[in-house]
């Protein structure tokens, strides 16, 4: 096996291991943002109920349901525009 061989060898796998460490990264990524979009949703659900509870009061949007929409607006944008593109620019 000449030394060609070894580097073209060793390129092919580095290749394959990189791919499968994007793919656990995507994965991983997706994981952690739903598991903290539901912990953030399920925090804040039902947090000012009862007779003191302010929301009800007025007609605007609770001040948390408005973070929680910010939020899983920008990872939204984050994982179908921004690194989409980014990743596209670098060439993966």
């Amino acid at each position: 096996m000449g030394e060609l061989d070894v580097r073209q060898a060793a390129q092919e796998e580095a290749e394959r291991t990189f791919e499968m460490f994007m793919v656990w990264t995507k994965r991983t990524c997706l994981a952690f943002g739903l598991f903290g979009a539901i912990v953030v949703v399920g925090c804040n659900s039902g947090v000012e109920t009862g007779p003191n509870a302010t929301g009800s009061k007025y007609n605007e949007m609770n001040p948390q349901k408005r973070t929680v929409y910010l939020m899983l607006g920008i990872c939204l944008l984050l994982h179908f525009i921004v690194i989409p593109i980014w990743m596209w620019s670098l060439g993966l």
